[in-house]
């Protein structure tokens, strides 16, 4: 038998559901606490598998909107803060999972640096691009803890396997 990680946490989810649960009735702190446990193991089981593709989907994002940046306000960075945007630029498809991670969080930071000085003066066509580049990661960010009990509607939300296609 091949090892599956979401047979394993629905395994655990449904063990702790059927069998745990029951016995805590009269226990509500430990019902509580159980129940996170429980939605927990679903998110895992419903993201784990789309963890790579949601990286690169940040990075992807991260480094349209950085060109783009660059393309309307090329004097908005010092030469060398594009010179280090560039040098690290590498398509998502050639990273491994812990090089993309760090990669995107590189980008991030970069990002909050350029919004934090220049947004106001960006011309409208960039804060476009930037309001999109917010609402697509928002929509993961939603779409990925939507199991959690903190999105408000999260039935109505679509999975991260949707959101990610």
């Amino acid at each position: 038998m091949k090892p599956d990680v979401n047979q394993h946490l629905q395994s655990m989810a449904k063990a702790l559901t059927e069998i745990v649960l029951p016995e805590l009735q009269d226990k509500p702190f430990a019902l509580e606490q159980t129940s996170l446990v429980i939605a927990s193991l679903k998110l895992l089981c419903e993201t784990q598998s789309h963890q790579f593709a949601y990286a690169q989907q940040e990075h992807d994002d991260a480094s349209r909107l950085l060109s783009a940046w660059y393309s309307a306000m090329p004097t908005s960075g010092n030469s060398a803060f594009w010179q280090e945007v560039f040098d690290d630029a590498r398509p998502s498809s050639a990273l491994d999972f812990a090089t993309l991670s760090l990669a995107v969080s590189e980008q991030k930071a970069r990002i909050c640096q350029l919004l934090q000085k220049d947004l106001p003066s960006a011309p409208a066509g960039l804060k476009a691009l930037v309001r999109q580049y917010i609402d697509r990661q928002l929509a993961r960010e939603t779409s990925s803890l939507r199991l959690t009990g903190f999105i408000p509607n999260a039935e109505q939300t679509p999975a991260i396997g949707e959101v990610l296609a």
